[in-house]
């Protein structure tokens, strides 16, 4: 991701303060959220710290960094190291010392020997000793057991946890496929780019459709898919940075009862927009469902209008599709969808459209296509996350 600094970009030679580190980390978790760090972050937290430290400071830490930071602070795991790059603590000192804002070329040009990390280690006495961790009592030993008694009854008794949780952080296809995914119609080209960007699963907008056509046999290419085993479920994926901008240019999720599109298939996805049957209208970014059923006509069941496309508003449409959550919800024969695009992370879901459509799913798949449309350019899309929760059909 362009401008981001990770953790594998610049591994320091130091004499790393784990203290320090850990004292720094919990100071801006309390900055930011108003209460100390009492358990590792999940993924809107980390998201919304992270758009609050490039908002302060100027400088980018992803949002899975900064939750691994927690999980390390909060894992009861001696052996677990982390190295975090010198440029990450300095940003991480910079906002908790309410230190101007700047660019990365700025600090590169100026202040490249972090002064602000090196002006925070100053305050903390060092301790090579890491986690604030104390030998555990029997009261709290006792507690804990009693805890996981407790929680275990509640899973039991209340909606399930998600079953499935994909963050892309591994996807080469050997990796996915230990997690039960399936590469379908590969094209190898593109595959290969597929970690372009890391902790995301890269798909392109490649030339293919499941829009039966009498000269074309129904293909996705670089279809992703795994399957599912309930007829009840949630399924959810988040996109980022993806804006179309040419017909036919569309990424999101499929429901298929077969992986040849032979059966009756669901896909809902974000799509561009500029056909409206020689009507004038302006473009448009939409949140479209089509069911298939092999051979036989089409239906658009849902045709949801996100964004109107006019010269003035790219730019700010393009910042509210910085973060995509894309949701569908299946209980027996009705479908629910649910939409969220936002310029921050943590944008609540909104309900857009839902039906009846009979069929039982066999695979659920994500998917990026461009239609048959030579002319339209091929752009890649980010998947940042996928997760399948089964749902009480009652």
């Amino acid at each position: 991701m362009p401008g981001i600094t990770t953790e594998m970009s610049r591994k320091s030679e130091i004499n790393f303060d784990s203290e320090a580190f850990i004292l720094l980390f919990r100071e801006v978790v309390e900055k930011c959220f108003g209460h100390g760090l009492t358990s590792q972050l999940n993924e809107n937290q980390s998201k919304i710290l992270s758009v609050e430290i490039e908002e302060k400071t100027g400088l980018i830490i992803g949002y899975k960094t900064l939750k691994n930071y927690s999980v390390y602070i909060c894992e009861e795991n001696d052996s677990k190291t982390i190295n975090p790059s010198l440029s990450s603590l300095d940003t991480l000192a910079r906002y908790a010392l309410n230190a101007p804002f700047t660019t990365d070329a700025e600090r590169l040009k100026f202040e490249n020997h972090f002064p602000y990390w090196n002006n925070y280690q100053r305050k903390v006495p060092y301790k090579p000793a890491v986690k604030l961790k104390t030998k555990p009592s029997f009261i709290i030993l006792l507690s804990g057991v009693l805890g996981v008694i407790l929680l275990g009854y509640i899973i039991i008794h209340s909606s399930k946890e998600a079953d499935f949780i994909e963050e892309f952080n591994h996807v080469d296809r050997e990796s996915l496929e230990t997690r039960s995914w399936k590469l379908i119609s590969p094209d190898t080209h593109y595959w290969k780019e597929s970690d372009k960007t890391e902790n995301y699963l890269t798909l392109f907008t490649l030339d293919s459709d499941n829009w039966p056509e009498s000269n074309q046999k129904p293909e996705i290419k670089n279809l992703l898919v795994r399957p599912l085993e309930s007829s009840c479920f949630k399924a959810e994926t988040h996109i980022e940075e993806f804006f179309p901008r040419q017909r036919w240019q569309q990424a999101g999720l499929i429901l298929m009862e077969d992986l040849a599109f032979n059966s009756r298939a669901l896909r809902i996805s974000i799509a561009y927009n500029d056909f409206f049957g020689g009507f004038d209208s302006s473009p448009e970014i939409i949140l479209q469902g089509v069911q298939t059923n092999g051979l036989e006509n089409p239906e658009e069941v849902l045709h949801y209008q996100l964004f109107e496309i006019l010269p003035e508003s790219k730019e700010l449409i393009r910042d509210n599709l910085r973060y995509c959550k894309l949701r569908i919800e299946k209980k027996g024969d009705r479908i629910r969808v649910l939409v969220a695009t936002s310029s921050l992370p943590n944008a609540g879901l909104k309900e857009v459209g839902s039906f009846n459509f009979e069929f039982t799913p066999k695979y659920i798949g994500i998917f990026a296509i461009k239609g048959r449309e030579k002319d339209t350019e091929i752009i890649p899309v980010k998947f940042d996350h996928f997760s399948l929760q089964e749902l009480n059909c009652h």
